[in-house]
């Protein structure tokens, strides 16, 4: 439960819901490292976001983090890679 704010994993629960609530990006299709990965930010250059994708990355995080994406120069929340046999591959944040 280290990464919830709650000692119950509530909070981690709900950011991994919103996560998979995004749509996703298939990434390496046809190589070894073929992934599907949650949210589709990951892949889109913060830059090009259109203004209704900027509100639903608004549902994931805040406009300070959304700052610190832009001075970092990518998404940075968390985001979560499965492989396209359904193996979990990483639920992870940051760079």
């Amino acid at each position: 439960m280290g990464l919830s704010g709650d000692d119950k994993g509530h909070e981690i629960l709900a950011i991994l819901y919103e996560v998979l609530a995004a749509g996703y990006v298939r990434l390496d299709e046809g190589e070894p490292g073929e992934m599907y990965v949650w949210p589709y930010f990951f892949a889109v250059p913060l830059e090009n976001l259109t203004d209704p994708q900027r509100v639903e990355l608004f549902k994931l995080v805040t406009a300070g983090d959304y700052e610190d994406m832009k001075n970092f120069g990518a998404y940075i929340f968390y985001r979560i890679g499965i492989s396209p046999e359904g193996r979990w591959i990483f639920f992870v944040a940051g760079d």
